[in-house]
């Protein structure tokens, strides 16, 4: 019985994110040294994203070692071209980046600048 428990889980774990997921760092610039802050965009559902279709995803914001997130948030993304921004639900949490050039994502927590991410 514990088996089967633990399969159901995992199943649906792994259905209600099947989607993209971008992992992204903190990094310096100038030393291009990675630091300690890291947001993971996880698409909800599979479907394919397109241009100009917005797109639902889970954010997620981690700080230092810990493996529990600071921030979690829904929200939506939009795309144009190679342009890929994500905005929460309630607007306080904004995530951009380029899907050409991922070394240039930034982050902005209410309204603030948060720095320069590198995505994978």
């Amino acid at each position: 019985m514990k088996k089967l428990i633990l399969v159901g889980l995992v199943l649906i774990n792994g259905s209600a994110w099947a989607g993209t997921k971008y992992v992204c760092v903190e990094y310096n610039k100038k030393t291009e040294r990675l630091k300690q802050t890291m947001v993971v965009l996880t698409q909800i559902g599979d479907e394919k994203i397109e241009e100009n279709v917005p797109a639902r995803f889970y954010f997620e914001l981690f700080r230092g070692p810990s493996t529990l997130a600071d921030l979690e948030t829904e929200g939506t993304v939009t795309t144009e071209d190679v342009y890929f921004a994500f905005n929460s639900d309630d607007n306080k949490v904004h995530f951009q980046t380029y899907l050409d050039e991922l070394e240039e994502s930034s982050l902005t927590l209410n309204n603030k600048d948060r720095g320069t991410f590198v995505c994978r």
